[in-house]
């Protein structure tokens, strides 16, 4: 699909043009475009090319039952509604409006747009990389994200460690995902340490990297100007459940709540926030499902103590001046 979405925004000097991977009604690409005020996007080729080429792919749809088996973890996982049925058939293609245009505030939306937008070249560079190469290079993508804090790698794991730590505290009546995540760790530590240290030096990574930046550029100035805080962002991602049962507790979670910063963040902690919520759908592009990403959070985080030679609760502890509200 790289050709056809390339085509789509060039012809048409599409200003946004982001991918992610969707889950209800069946496995699919879901490609929102936006035009300039004064356009119109004319969709009429690319869904007649989109719905041939899925159509021609090989493989067989799941059986329906196995299908709600999984679409009803994956809503689980990520705290969604809706319901999964119809199971569209191979090759189902059709055009809407953006969904989220009508759920997300102004502010929030303009901003994954202007965010999103630039990760659609890296994106569509990704998606051609051999299966072996593609957590390796995720891993460093990721990485990139934590590296661009302001306060370095030590502090922008910290929100790496917080999301890995709050399903692992919500599953924790059920699951020991820290233990089956610290056993894959121990093969894959390389991999991670290489990607917080490694220099920059490859061209795909580049791209990444001014992605990021741009996107740093863009959270930040609208935070700063008061456009997005904490409270937008919460109504955003709207009210958490526990569908496994009450949490249990963690340490690192107490320690992120006594330093204040949930409810009132800096602009900057903000901004990192926002930053972070627009790469982890995008990393659904290569089949990271909630759980690999959990994973990598958890292998970058762990990179991240032994680099430092503090614990992440130490780290937070110690940055807890600059971390504070300003």
């Amino acid at each position: 699909m790289s050709s056809p979405i390339r085509r789509l925004k060039s012809t048409q000097q599409l200003p946004v043009v982001q991918l992610r991977r969707g889950w209800l009604h069946g496995s699919h690409l879901r490609v929102v475009v936006r035009a300039y005020p004064d356009r119109t996007a004319h969709l009429e080729e690319f869904l007649e090319t989109a719905g041939r080429i899925a159509a021609e792919r090989p493989g067989e749809p799941p059986a329906v039952e196995d299908y709600l088996r999984r679409a009803g973890q994956l809503a689980r996982w990520e705290n969604q509604k809706g319901d999964p049925l119809p199971l569209h058939p191979q090759g189902h293609v059709t055009a809407g409006p953006d969904e989220d245009a009508e759920q997300l505030a102004p502010d929030v939306l303009r901003a994954r747009d202007l965010i999103t937008a630039g990760y659609l070249e890296p994106v569509l560079d990704t998606a051609e990389l051999p299966d072996a190469e593609l957590l390796p290079t995720l891993a460093r993508v990721m990485a990139l994200v934590a590296r661009s804090h302001p306060l370095g790698y030590g502090v922008g794991t910290l929100a790496f460690r917080s999301h890995v730590e709050g399903v692992c505290s919500a599953t924790g009546n059920h699951a020991d995902l820290g233990s089956v995540f610290a056993q894959r760790f121990a093969q894959d530590e390389e991999v991670f340490l290489d990607a917080l240290t490694a220099p920059v030096d490859d061209p795909l990574l580049h791209s990444w990297q001014s992605a990021i930046g741009r996107g740093w550029g863009v959270a930040e100035g609208m935070c700063a100007a008061g456009l997005l805080d904490e409270r937008a962002l919460q109504s955003a991602v709207g009210p958490m459940e526990y569908p496994m049962g009450p949490p249990v507790r963690s340490e690192f979670i107490a320690a992120y709540l006594t330093n204040r910063q949930v409810a009132e963040q800096n602009y900057r902690q903000t901004a990192y926030r926002v930053l972070l919520n627009t790469v982890y759908p995008t990393l659904t592009c290569f089949g990271i499902t909630p759980l690999r990403r959990y994973y990598l959070c958890f292998g970058l985080s762990e990179a991240a103590d032994r680099l430092t030679g503090l614990s992440s609760v130490e780290r937070m502890r110690a940055r807890a001046g600059e971390l504070a509200p300003r």
